[in-house]
């Protein structure tokens, strides 16, 4: 390891442009891209209408493959029944009873 690092050292010193053009060219990817970016949206921004203008014919095409509607059940109150998160809990909305550690009342059947 400590020979391969003197070999990189000795490289390096040989070449010391590679660290700063190992840095630059990433750094003006990114802004040739952002500029880029910059210039097609300016460019292009007055064809965006003819882009969301609708075909003709295109009406009747988007009717024909419309999906069917939706027959889930979107209840707030099933899915609270329901308590997806401890189904040994049982319902959310549900009464839960006494609580276990009450004591019973005095004269009534115990509890099996």
């Amino acid at each position: 390891m400590a020979r391969w690092l003197n070999n990189l050292e000795g490289i390096l010193r040989r070449y010391p442009w590679v660290i700063p053009l190992g840095a630059l060219v990433p750094c003006a990817y990114f802004a040739a891209r952002g500029t880029n970016d910059l210039v097609a949206a300016r460019l292009f921004a007055a064809d965006t209408d003819s882009l969301a203008r609708a075909l003709p014919g295109a009406a009747a095409i988007a009717a024909a493959s419309e999906p069917e509607a939706n027959h889930h059940v979107r209840d707030r109150a099933a899915i609270i029944h329901r308590n997806i998160f401890d189904s040994d809990a049982g319902c959310l909305d549900c009464d839960a009873g006494p609580p276990a550690d009450a004591a019973p009342e005095p004269g009534a059947a115990p509890r099996p």
